[in-house]
């Protein structure tokens, strides 16, 4: 075996001079944009190097009183906060790390990184603090920009939820005038055409309803304003609630419904009528978007702290490309290309709503068509 002394290494230059490693660390400094200081404990002596200077924009010129400048340099807001720490740091020997803004010469603004550290003699004794200041101009102005744009999506979105929740007010009045004219109507009509019609009107009254509602639900959860009313609820009886509810819808596509639950009572801590909505929404997507003639299996069971509830039917697998969008706001993830009715927010909602009870919504969409919506949602054991 070769020893390692007869080993062929990389030769690298060392630099024997002492002014040509001063050089290359200058280099280095200025290509990452920092500067060096170091103060003497004890003493009025401050040092920096040209590095530094050119941070600041100092110039070339002799420093009489380093620490006066970088003061002066401080900006006017930044100026008490950074001043009294690095004070404080130099009085109990610590370390000191601060972001802040100084003012360069031409009367711009520049954000920079100060660190210190402090060394000791051999009795432990402080006796001098070195530091860097590092330009970390671009990272703070992307982050002031990102925040900007930020606060411009936001104020984008509380006008969107406002109109949209006046849009909703202004439809539900008339909507709601019509539906309970149709249905006094329909109790002193003969049966016949008349009847019929009236109840193509009630069906899309009702549908216009259900739309407004959502556009309610967004609008309040957009702004914050969707409040929940949490206590213990049995999942089984909603579940076998809202099947009853929907079997004849199912019937008029051939579909049937099966519910299998590993007990006859299943208990989550959640708003009722919420849960019954977020429950609602995925029955009738699984009737909506299931082909004829399948069944709709609906299981529950626990998972540690969670009942977990799934629902599947067996239609057009989601595409891979707009699984990601499937939650989000006025996606329809395809069907907006069918005779589907929809806004594309019954998801999201559900997603949102999910979330305020401390759940977990998602989703599995096979080749073969076999789609599972699920929600988990927390037993009350583990609420506060």
């Amino acid at each position: 075996m070769t020893e390692p002394t007869q080993r062929n290494f990389h030769k690298y230059k060392i630099y024997e001079r002492y002014d040509d490693f001063i050089e290359l660390s200058q280099f280095a400094m200025r290509s990452g944009k920092l500067g060096l200081w170091s103060y003497e404990l004890g003493t009025d002596l401050w040092f920096v190097d040209l590095s530094f200077q050119e941070l600041f924009q100092w110039g070339d010129r002799e420093l009489s009183d380093p620490y006066n400048y970088w003061k002066e340099s401080l900006h006017p807001d930044d100026k008490t906060r950074v001043i009294e720490k690095a004070d404080y740091a130099a009085q109990n020997g610590l370390d000191f790390h601060e972001n802040y803004r100084i003012l360069l010469p031409n009367e711009s603004v520049k954000w920079v990184s100060g660190r210190g550290r402090y060394f000791y003699d051999n009795n432990g004794k402080p006796i001098r603090m070195d530091g860097v200041v590092v330009d970390i101009d671009d990272i703070e102005k992307a982050k002031e920009e990102a925040e900007h744009q930020k606060q411009i999506s936001e104020r984008a979105n509380a006008a969107k939820a406002s109109c949209l929740a006046r849009v909703a007010h202004e439809l539900s009045n008339p909507l709601n005038i019509i539906v309970g004219y149709t249905e006094l109507m329909n109790t002193t009509l003969p049966s016949g055409k008349d009847k019929y019609r009236l109840a193509e009107i009630k069906n899309s009254s009702d549908r216009m309803i259900a739309l407004v509602r959502d556009l309610k639900d967004f609008s309040q959860i957009t702004n914050g304003t969707l409040y929940l009313n949490n206590s213990l609820v049995n999942v089984i009886s909603i579940l076998e609630a809202l099947i009853g509810q929907h079997r004849i819808i199912a019937s008029e596509k051939s579909m049937t419904f099966s519910l299998h639950s590993e007990d006859e009572t299943m208990l989550v801590f959640a708003d009722e009528s919420r849960l019954t909505q977020i429950l609602t929404n995925l029955i009738s997507n699984a009737i909506k978007y299931g082909f004829k003639e399948t069944p709709i299996r609906i299981k529950v069971q626990n998972e540690s702290d969670l009942v977990k509830i799934s629902i599947t039917n067996k239609g057009k697998r989601i595409p891979d490309g707009v699984q990601e969008e499937v939650f989000e706001p006025f996606n329809r993830a395809g069907a907006e290309k069918t005779d589907i009715e929809g806004l594309g927010l019954g998801l999201n909602i559900v997603k949102e709503l999910v979330a305020l009870i401390n759940g977990v919504v998602g989703f599995d969409s096979k080749p073969d068509g076999m789609t599972t919506f699920w929600v988990a949602i927390p037993i009350q054991e583990h609420q506060c």
